[in-house]
């Protein structure tokens, strides 16, 4: 049973861990092999569930009609399982299959829902409406389980979700479509050969062009460790909300604002970050200390709100 499969595998038992666990596409092949799911074997499963789909639909729509409601209904949630077990043995025989599983990892993991009783709970087995939202993730499949091991009080649900880690299966796919031509152009893709290899197309004209700067006399890369007063510049989660870092990292963008001539350009992991950092300069004497030196924009987060940020920037280097 694929539900007592996924469920029996061990993951953290803490209310607000969500983290779960990952293993490699090879572990959910095995799996299958337990239920006697196999590359000569899984046409039939597919089938079985297929007509399943079609007559939920079909009962769905009668249902609907006999009742006058014409409102729309999302497909099963059996055919996310279809769509599922397709990705999985898309290569067909088992080498392909088995080759192809190297290129995946498999992640299991919590994800909370709401109480429901256990005839909720079947209604959502069966891909009824009180079933969790499809979540639809660019590049993945992910197949939703629900955890009925611990009982009907159990809140938490599984998510075991199939992620590639090869880019070049996708650009198989879109060549076997017919696709004649394909351009890319960045400046941040080199080396190309590399690169090539990971798309696992051959790119028979290739354009590689030098750097506009002399990056022997022009670049210098340093770590900065620590600040004006010595404290720790550490970005990481634990930390970047200490307003004794918020301060040292302001403090210290200060003074390289006084030497750095021209522009300086400033990047942070996030826009919570940015806006973390910011707000706490603004409530000291940071961010006078900054805009006296040189004038300071903040990107926004909205695309509509960027183009009068662009325009007073670009206005300002004209001034210049």
């Amino acid at each position: 049973h694929l539900e007592d499969e996924i469920n029996a595998v061990d993951l953290p038992e803490k209310p607000d861990v969500t983290g779960g666990v990952s293993r490699t596409g090879d572990w959910l092949l095995s799996l299958f092999d337990r239920l006697q799911v196999k590359c000569d074997t899984v046409h039939l499963l597919v089938e079985q569930l297929q007509k399943t789909v079609a007559l939920l639909m079909e009962d769905r729509t009668s249902s609907s009609d006999n009742n006058n409601n014409r409102r729309a209904f999302s497909s099963p949630r059996l055919d996310q399982v279809v769509r599922f077990l397709k990705c999985v043995f898309r290569g067909k025989v088992e080498g392909a299959v088995r080759a192809m599983a190297k290129k995946y990892r498999v992640h299991i993991s919590y994800r909370q829902s709401q109480n429901s009783s256990g005839h909720e709970k079947q209604k959502q087995r069966i891909g009824g409406s009180g079933g969790p939202t499809d979540k639809k993730i660019k590049g993945r499949q992910q197949l939703n389980t629900l955890n009925w091991s611990k009982g009907a009080k159990s809140t938490r649900d599984r998510v075991l979700c199939y992620w590639c880690f090869y880019p070049g299966i996708a650009m198989e796919e879109m060549k076997a479509l017919g696709v004649r031509s394909v351009l890319l152009a960045s400046g941040t893709l080199a080396p190309l050969d590399s690169f090539a290899t990971e798309l696992h197309l051959p790119f028979q004209v290739r354009l590689e062009n030098p750097h506009v700067i002399d990056a022997s006399k022009q670049v210098l890369v340093q770590v900065v460790s620590r600040g004006v007063t010595n404290g720790v510049l550490c970005s990481n989660f634990a930390n970047r909300e200490s307003e004794a870092y918020k301060f040292e990292l302001g403090s210290t963008l200060a003074n390289f604002a006084r030497v750095v001539r021209g522009g300086m350009l400033v990047f942070f992991p996030s826009y919570p970050a940015l806006d973390s950092a910011v707000a706490s300069w603004k409530q000291s004497k940071i961010w006078g200390r900054l805009t006296c030196l040189k004038p300071a924009f903040v990107e926004p987060r909205g695309g509509s709100a960027l183009r009068p940020i662009m325009d007073d920037f670009e206005g300002t280097i004209r001034q210049d």
